[in-house]
């Protein structure tokens, strides 16, 4: 009886975690995806990013490696065709400051709960078609984590 009780308290804590997490698509290269993506406002591609809001996310991956440092790089791509650099602030860059449930320095094997959060500023264009790569990369230049997501820029 316990060990029915145990399977179904696992199986609802299981079921809570992957409540609201969104399916994003892999990087090129195999390079390592998140255990999990949450995008405030969206369970389903293409996410809209509403200009002059700001967007959260969070994530969580499991350290391939032990690190002191993790950088957060953003590529845009519009229509499968010109990739632009989304440049974030330093603050905002520095991953380290944003993660959830630990600190730097992390440990090889740790699951790492990070959350990034930008503006979508007026000035940008509405764009139908914009896929956003969020990557990871610890001091020693690994990817720890990324991932794709399909996007939209559109009017409030």
């Amino acid at each position: 009886m316990y060990r029915s009780l145990a399977l179904v308290a696992l199986l609802l804590a299981v079921a809570f975690a992957q409540e609201g997490t969104l399916h994003t698509h892999p990087c090129t290269g195999g390079l390592p995806h998140p255990n999990w993506v949450r995008i405030e406002g969206c369970t389903q591609m293409p996410c809209k990013l509403i200009r002059g809001q700001d967007v959260n996310m969070w994530l969580e991956f499991t350290a391939l490696s032990g690190f002191d440092g993790l950088t957060t790089k953003v590529m845009s791509t519009v229509g499968n065709e010109i990739n632009i650099p989304y440049p974030l602030p330093s603050d905002k860059s520095n991953a380290c400051n944003w993660l959830v449930n630990t600190r730097c320095p992390v440990d090889y094997n740790e699951d790492v709960e990070y959350h990034l959060n930008f503006f979508v500023s007026y000035i940008y264009p509405e764009v139908p078609d914009l896929k956003l790569e969020i990557s990871l990369i610890d001091n020693y230049n690994h990817v720890q984590s990324c991932f794709v997501v399909d996007t939209s820029v559109v009017s409030s």
